[in-house]
């Protein structure tokens, strides 16, 4: 790469603090000249009613879109809370459940503890004075073929098939 030897001057004396005698070199105001108000030109009156009438449109749809949102938000936050609700009473049935199977289970250990073949024996013993039946006390009866009806008042009935 070559390198370029240029004669450059520099002038470093701006870069040097300024003395006290020295002042630097002050500029002449521009002259400021004073602005002008520019104004509006009067509206006539259909261009009044046509602005206020774009007004009206901005805020109806403003307040729509306000009430819209509220209502939005309103029905979410209902929702949660009838969410919220019935989880809870979920909650509530669900451990009546629970209560009432174990109370099941426990009313069914104690039926089935009270009517037990041993307990109703032991009931029927004690309570009642009960005895086991013995083979002498078994009575047979034998039909001998005539089947027969005999109500109340004495009458005998005989069936279809059998003798009158």
């Amino acid at each position: 790469m070559a390198v370029r030897n240029e004669n450059v001057a520099y002038d470093l004396s701006r870069y040097e603090p300024l003395r006290k005698t020295q002042q630097p070199a002050r500029r002449s105001p521009a002259p400021v000249k004073k602005p002008e108000l520019v104004r509006p030109l009067p509206k006539t009156a259909e261009q009044a009613w046509a602005e206020l009438m774009a007004l009206f449109k901005r805020t109806i749809k403003i307040f729509t879109v306000s009430a819209l949102l509220l209502a939005m938000f309103g029905s979410l936050i209902y929702q949660r809370a009838q969410l919220i609700e019935l989880t809870r009473s979920e909650t509530v049935l669900t451990e009546e459940l629970r209560v009432a199977k174990s109370r099941k289970v426990s009313l069914e250990a104690q039926f089935n503890s009270l009517i037990s073949i041993d307990n109703v024996e032991e009931f029927a013993k004690n309570e009642l004075g009960m005895v086991k039946r013995q083979r002498c006390q078994t009575k047979y009866f034998v039909n001998n073929g005539d089947d027969k009806v005999i109500l109340a008042n004495g009458e005998a009935v005989q069936s279809e098939n059998g003798k009158d």
